[in-house]
């Protein structure tokens, strides 16, 4: 029983040694955009590091570990393996800042001259407008049309029953766009490149 008991102890004691092996910042704060260092101080000749998603590092395997992140918290373990055993402490790294704007999305010029034209037009009769084109847009690919000439002709006989004067500068930019790309013979790849145009318009007059 005695023998158990020192033996015991003695594996307390070698436990305490090995976790005080291994010392390691309990939080770090850095601003966003700058390089981080985190030392692990340790004895230990085998180092392993737990990164989360997000931080970037350079050497996993050395005790003096540089990273960046964007603002945010993440939690770093370190793993010491030594010949007494392996311990493992963790670091919380606090990003501070700001996320990052995303960049602007470029500009589409025809939807861009679309929801210019919206604006002098009567809200009401934009909408019915856009909703001919978002029509136009299921239809373009159907295969019921023999040819684009045959959807375009379906779309403008709509247009004229549907289109008052206020939209008619609306049309007339929506006509100009489809005569300057469907420039091409009839094909599948033309029928979404219709539909692509007819959706745009679309998007543009109900504010998208």
């Amino acid at each position: 029983m005695r023998f158990i008991l020192a033996l015991l102890s003695v594996l307390f004691f070698a436990c305490i040694i090995c976790a005080q092996d291994l010392t390691l910042p309990k939080e770090i704060k850095f601003p966003a955009g700058k390089l981080c260092r985190v030392e692990a101080k340790t004895t230990a000749k085998t180092i392993l590091w737990r990164v989360p998603s997000g931080v970037d590092v350079d050497d996993m395997r050395s005790p003096k570990l540089l990273c960046t992140a964007l603002p945010g918290s993440y939690t770093l373990t370190c793993i010491a393996c030594t010949d007494t055993g392996i311990t493992v402490a963790d670091c919380v790294l606090i990003v501070e800042g700001s996320e990052p704007l995303p960049p602007p999305k470029p500009v589409d010029p025809f939807k861009a001259e679309l929801k210019k034209l919206a604006e002098s037009a009567v809200v009401d009769e934009v909408g019915k407008v856009a909703s001919l084109y978002r029509f136009a847009a299921a239809e373009a690919t159907k295969p019921e049309y023999a040819g684009i000439e045959d959807l375009l002709a379906v779309i403008s006989k709509a247009a004229d029953f549907l289109i008052v004067p206020s939209c008619v500068a609306i049309r007339a930019r929506v006509r100009d766009e489809l005569a300057s790309q469907l420039t091409e013979a009839d094909s599948p790849a033309l029928r979404l490149k219709a539909r692509a145009i007819y959706t745009a318009a679309a998007d543009a007059l109900e504010g998208k």
